[in-house]
């Protein structure tokens, strides 16, 4: 019931078939990043190597960068996905695809005048949608996007989706409730490599998670690599089945936010 669901799987499926370059254009902050771990490890099951691009906060900006998309254009990407990013994007995505990157948009975001014309975008509340729940975080969007591909849920993604949606601090009701509950039960029980090594990090016991502990131990940390490091190590972190290097990544996650937090003390505005 999605807007333009049907056009975004198709396409997505096109390029897999074909071989195409797909990338996954992120964001830097929580959202940003359990949506493009979501995108990723999907498209990774339907067998397809997508790369992962999450700009930089201070350098590239929030959404679509005019000279990031050309440069991947130029890079050989042939299909690009946006992550909790894109709908206000118009101008960069119209430009891409008129010199021949199609886009697919995948976004929640507050909706602007003018929509890009993409080969689809997937919004919740995009004009004349039908779509029940317009409440959707990125990384529910990015859920209901792998449920289609996959014609069912992802259900070993359900974490990353209420990781996002905590922090994101969308509503928890209707499908983000369900989306939390599911999210929550399975960290506590049965954590990816990455969060159970986080939690450690942060010695945090993972069957006491609850949305507290995303919103003030988990969120922080994945945000602190947005700030003060590189957001795709996030990704990775989410993402990696090699427990050494999840530990690797936790410890320096763990330290930035602790930088971070220092900095925060000397300037608010660093929150």
């Amino acid at each position: 019931m999605l807007h333009d669901m049907d056009k975004a799987v198709a396409r997505i499926q096109q390029a897999v078939t074909n071989g195409e370059k797909i990338t996954i254009y992120g964001d830097y902050d929580v959202d940003g990043l359990t949506s493009t771990a979501i995108m990723a490890e999907t498209l990774e099951s339907i067998g397809a190597e997508a790369e992962v691009f999450i700009p930089n906060r201070f350098t590239d900006g929030y959404g679509p960068n005019a000279d990031v998309y050309r440069y991947l254009q130029k890079s050989g990407t042939q299909l690009l996905i946006t992550v909790d990013n894109g709908i206000a994007g118009a101008a960069v995505i119209d430009e891409a695809m008129a010199a021949g990157m199609d886009v697919v948009v995948t976004d929640h975001h507050e909706l602007p005048d003018q929509l890009p014309n993409a080969v689809a975008v997937v919004h919740p509340r995009y004009p004349g949608s039908q779509y029940p729940f317009g409440d959707l975080s990125g990384a529910g969007v990015a859920f209901k996007v792998a449920t289609a591909l996959l014609e069912e849920p992802p259900v070993e993604s359900v974490d990353l989706a209420a990781l996002g949606a905590v922090a994101d601090l969308v509503t928890l009701v209707d499908e983000n409730r369900v989306l939390v509950q599911l999210g929550l039960q399975m960290i506590r029980t049965q954590p990816r490599i990455g969060l159970s090594a986080l939690l450690e990090v942060a010695d945090v016991a993972q069957e006491s998670v609850t949305e507290t502990t995303i919103g003030f131990v988990i969120g922080p940390r994945l945000n602190a690599l947005g700030r003060l490091g590189d957001a795709k190590d996030g990704v990775t972190l989410l993402t990696t089945f090699d427990d050494e290097l999840a530990m690797d990544l936790a410890k320096q996650i763990n330290t930035l936010n602790d930088q971070r937090q220092q900095l925060v003390k000397k300037s608010p505005r660093m929150r």
